[in-house]
């Protein structure tokens, strides 16, 4: 075996290991959903599913590569999932159109696209609604990537619009993920330092998830490389890389956040219909059941293991 060789299998094993996928999952993401990533790219990309809580194989998140650099991506479904699951959502108001910015309308009727498009997001401790205005000008994009625009126009600037006034309404949940149709945008701001200063927020996140010193400190020297490239660019955002690593010591997860994520996932496989969907609730707990043989809970995983086989039996008794 090569070292060439060697390395990629060893990679592999590692997505394998803290992912939770078997080997055939990961090749489907990286032929689908996250095609053309390296191994490095794709323990990223994993890592800010996990954080999210998004599912790839749902297609509520891609990694998309584009002139050799990757982007993580959101579809509109993502964004609603990760907003219900604040507690606080309370859903929106519109989307409505205008064509001239003074009268709004709930229907778009015309044949020639809308001046912009508005929505409001409602949040349970907020007394006003967020209203967000997306101008179809600054979104729509150009050949070759205006083919869903010219069709679906309308509909495209109404999940900018709800992509803005979620983002508004959730900025800790989900400032820095971007949609699909935001991200071919012609005026958006996507500047090489930009760039890099969101990297470098994934990674502080990766950090954050270690739950020991060691795993830490392993993630720290796997992205030397990356650091170096911070470096050359940009050495001050190196250096707020560096204090923060120094200030933020690994810690385990949180055992309130761990048995509430778990009654979650317990009562979601309970409402399943279907023996698919039973499995398919099953499956996304992975990142979940992870973490729990992490922190030692076998007490948990057996409660939602047993939450699957009691389902799957209820379903077959015709319940």
């Amino acid at each position: 075996m090569s070292d060439e060789t060697a390395l990629v299998t060893t990679q592999t094993q590692e997505i394998l290991s803290a992912s939770s996928l078997t080997r055939q999952q990961v090749q489907i993401l990286k032929n689908t959903v996250a095609k053309g990533t390296t191994d490095e790219e794709l323990q990223l990309f994993l890592h800010v599913c996990r954080r999210t809580g998004l599912d790839p194989f749902a297609r509520q998140i891609y990694a998309v590569k584009r002139d050799g650099k990757m982007t993580i991506q959101t579809s509109i479904d993502g964004y609603r999932l990760i907003a219900e699951r604040t507690g606080k959502y309370r859903g929106q108001i519109g989307p409505q159109w205008t064509g001239d910015g003074a009268q709004w309308v709930d229907v778009w009727t015309k044949t020639e696209s809308p001046f912009a498009a508005r929505v409001a997001a409602l949040r349970s401790d907020f007394s006003e609604p967020l209203w967000a205005v997306a101008r179809f000008k600054d979104f729509a994009p150009g050949p070759p990537n205006d083919f869903m625009w010219k069709k679906m126009g309308p509909h495209q600037i109404a999940k900018c619009a709800e992509a803005l006034a979620l983002r508004r309404a959730f900025p800790q949940e989900l400032s820095g993920l971007f949609m699909r149709e935001e991200m071919t945008a012609p005026n958006i701001e996507t500047s090489e330092k930009e760039t890099l200063a969101h990297r470098v927020g994934v990674f502080k996140g990766v950090l954050l998830a270690a739950t020991t010193q060691e795993e830490r400190t392993q993630k720290w020297e796997q992205a030397a490389a990356f650091r170096h490239s911070i470096g050359d660019a940009d050495p001050e955002l190196l250096r707020e890389l560096e204090v923060f690593y120094e200030a933020n010591p690994s810690r385990p997860p949180a055992a309130t956040d761990l048995t509430e994520r778990v009654t979650k996932a317990i009562d979601y496989i309970k409402t399943c219909k279907t023996k698919d969907g039973v499995e398919a609730a099953y499956a996304k707990c992975n990142a979940l059941l992870g973490e729990l043989e992490t922190a030692q809970d076998s007490a948990s995983i057996d409660r939602i293991e047993g939450a699957k086989t009691e389902r799957l039996q209820q379903l077959q008794e015709g319940q």
